[in-house]
C-alpha cells in the first residue's frame, strides 16, 4: 500500500508552516469529531484519517522522513511504519532504497534536514538495540557501508552523532572501524575548509584590489 497524502487530508500545501498545519487539525478535528457526528460512521472514519495526518506532520522529525520519502517514490511510497516488524534484513532493505533514490535525485533537490531525519530513524534506538543484540556481522556491516555513502550528502555538522552509532554497529570489525574514521577525517577536513573559505575569498578580492592599485599605478 502506498503512502496516504496527508497534506491533501489536511487541506494544506506542502509548504505550510507548522501554525498552518495545527489551525487546519484544529478546523478539521472539531468539524469531524465523533462527539459532533454521533452514528456517522463516515465522519468517524474521517476524523481517523485527520489524526494519523497530524500524528505525522504535527511533528518536525517525522514529516522529514514523510516529505523524504515522497520525494523518493512519490505516493507509491512504501513509506516506513512503525507498526512493521524490523529486523536487520528490513533496516538494510531501508538503508539501500535510500541509496538508490538519492542517485536518481537532483543534488540540489534534497532536503539535508529531511536526510538526516531519514537516517537518525534508521539508526533509532529501537532499530539500534535489535542490531546490537542480534550482532549480525553481515548486515551491520552492510548498513554501516550504506550510511557512509548516504552521509556523504550530508554536512559535516549533521553527522557527529550519526558516526557515533555506526562505530558502535561496527563493534570489532576492525576495517569498518577504519572506514568511519577515515570518512569522520574527510568530513573534519571539509568543515575545516568551509570555515576558511570566507578568509581565502577575502584574501584573494584583497590580491585584486592590489593588483588593481598597482596596474592603475604604472598607467
Amino acid at each position: 500500500m502506498g503512502a496516504k497524502d496527508y497534506y491533501k487530508i489536511l487541506g494544506v500545501a506542502p509548504a505550510a508552516n507548522e501554525q498552518a498545519i495545527k489551525k487546519a487539525y484544529r478546523k478539521l478535528a472539531h468539524q469531524y469529531h465523533p462527539d459532533k457526528n454521533p452514528g456517522d460512521n463516515q465522519a468517524a472514519s474521517q476524523f481517523r484519517e485527520i489524526a494519523e495526518a497530524y500524528a505525522i506532520l504535527g511533528n518536525a522529525t517525522t514529516r522529514s522522513v514523510y516529505d523524504l520519502e515522497i520525494w523518493k517514490f512519490g505516493y507509491d511510497s512504501p513509506y516506513i511504519s512503525v507498526e512493521q516488524k524490523a529486523t536487520p534484513q528490513t533496516i538494510l532493505q531501508y538503508c539501500t532504497e535510500l541509496n538508490a533514490a538519492l542517485l536518481k535525485m537532483d543534488p540540489n533537490s534534497i532536503s539535508f534536514l529531511a536526510l538526516k531525519a531519514y537516517i537518525s530513524m534508521i539508526l533509532n534506538d529501537e532499530f539500534m538495540d535489535l542490531l546490537i543484540s542480534e550482532n549480525d556481522e553481515y548486515y551491520n556491516t552492510r548498513i554501516v557501508q550504506e550510511l557512509l555513502v548516504a552521509l556523504n550528502r550530508l554536512e559535516p555538522t549533521d553527522k557527529k552523532d550519526i558516526y557515533d552509532k555506526l562505530i558502535l554497529l561496527a563493534g570489532a570489525n576492525q576495517k569498518l572501524c577504519q572506514n568511519i574514521s577515515a570518512a569522520i577525517s574527510a568530513a573534519t577536513r571539509t568543515q575545516k575548509m568551509k570555515q576558511l573559505q570566507p578568509y581565502f575569498i577575502a584574501l584573494i578580492t584583497l590580491l585584486l584590489c592590489v593588483l588593481v592599485f598597482i596596474f592603475s599605478r604604472i598607467k
